[in-house]
């Protein structure tokens, strides 16, 4: 379940009852933050508390690159509703948690056998993908990441967004090329829109 949703059931369930965020570490030279969320009811009683740990230059989070602090706060809201019970009926981690955490799985088998097909001769290392969560895209090999945006198909793959939206798609890569290309999406925006049209601006 996601943050937002985790939210929502808590503002019905407990309207008198409140979220407090406080930043544990916020370390600028090593991008490191920590945030602790409490839950307290209507008479000042602890109720839950939840941790997170995020770091700035994380390669495996296109979030963290501009929004480490908030994604590190949201990530421990969620934690502190699921120590109430609010979301847990699958897993405990938040549905953010679980993408990243799948998309670093993914990454790491897809180098893994990037780097031993290059041992063994079978590719050159120059068409390699040489860094484990790198977002450098081998176009041939289908790659998928989760979208960076904060608001409209958050958490959601591109490819995701090709196949149900892609208007949305395209008219990101139209007016918004160069922040795509800053948060390490923009081939793989490319790929995925060419897959469907032939789209003018992708090539």
């Amino acid at each position: 379940m996601e943050v937002k949703d985790r939210v929502m059931v808590f503002r019905k369930n407990h309207p008198e009852w409140a979220i407090i965020t406080q930043i544990v570490e916020n370390n600028e030279s090593t991008g490191s933050v920590i945030f602790k969320v409490i839950i307290e009811d209507e008479r000042g009683r602890i109720r839950g508390t939840g941790h997170a740990h995020e770091f700035k230059d994380d390669k495996s989070s296109m979030v963290n690159k501009t929004s480490h602090l908030e994604n590190c706060e949201t990530s421990a809201i969620g934690r502190a509703l699921a120590s109430l019970g609010i979301g847990i009926e699958s897993s405990y981690a938040t549905y953010d948690e679980v993408l990243i955490a799948k998309d670093k799985e993914s990454r790491s088998a897809e180098v893994a056998e990037e780097r031993k097909m290059v041992k063994e001769g079978v590719i050159k290392q120059s068409n390699a993908t040489a860094e484990v969560g790198k977002t450098a895209v081998n176009l041939g090999k289908n790659h998928d990441v989760v979208w960076p945006g904060k608001k409209k198909h958050s958490g959601k793959t591109i490819s995701w967004i090709a196949d149900n939206d892609l208007d949305y798609l395209k008219k990101s890569l139209d007016e918004n090329a160069n922040q795509l290309e800053s948060v390490g999406v923009l081939d793989v925006v490319k790929h995925f829109v060419n897959l469907k049209t032939d789209f003018p601006e992708a090539k």
